[in-house]
């Protein structure tokens, strides 16, 4: 809201949409549905030449379970075995078109599909299943004693993230934010905290 507000304030007389997308759903929305500035596209590189693509930054994820989980008291890595008792709660890629991505599931796991974040953390919350959260995230969750952190037989690889945008017939907003991206603007801040700080 505040960089809409920011935006708003800078340009008057532009109509802004913004949208939230998951996983493929971004390059989805850039290719079919007229997206113009995407911030957080997979990858370090565009899937397409019509667009161009700068490196945001990394986004690393942790184990997590609800306290009161059945496996939070076991003291070993939880190997896959483990795991695959319980539903696997993933936000679901949000692409029409383009193949989308599973988070994580193991062959053989039941999962639950949530929206988006905040319906994956209250499911964590809940102890319906488990699953892997972003690292900086995550670690405010342990903080207030919501979840905790688990070492896995198996991790999840760091994921790459990058600003993209429509090559042609760019304009004066999409040079404007992403100068503020280039600057660490404050106005992305929830971004930033996601974000490995060794890779922003």
């Amino acid at each position: 809201a505040s960089l809409l507000a920011h935006l708003h304030q800078k340009f008057p007389h532009t109509d802004f949409k913004i949208a939230q997308a998951v996983y493929m759903g971004v390059w989805d929305a850039l290719l079919y549905q007229n997206g113009h500035f995407a911030i957080g596209a997979p990858g370090f590189h565009t899937i397409d030449n019509h667009f161009s693509a700068e490196v945001l930054g990394v986004l690393d994820w942790v184990f997590v379970l609800s306290p009161n989980h059945p496996l939070a008291n076991v003291p070993e890595a939880l190997s896959d075995n483990a795991l695959r008792q319980y539903p696997a709660i993933n936000v679901e890629d949000s692409s029409m078109r383009l193949d989308k991505r599973i988070a994580w599931r193991l062959a053989g796991q039941q999962e639950l599909l949530v929206p988006d974040f905040l319906s994956k953390i209250a499911c964590h919350k809940n102890g319906l299943g488990v699953g892997f959260l972003p690292k900086n995230l995550a670690q405010q969750l342990v903080l207030s004693g919501d979840l905790i952190i688990k070492e896995v037989a198996a991790k999840r690889p760091s994921s790459p993230l990058s600003v993209a945008w429509k090559t042609e017939g760019t304009g004066k907003i999409n040079a404007y934010l992403r100068q503020m991206i280039a600057n660490k603007s404050p106005l992305f801040s929830a971004c930033w905290q996601l974000l490995a700080e060794e890779e922003i």
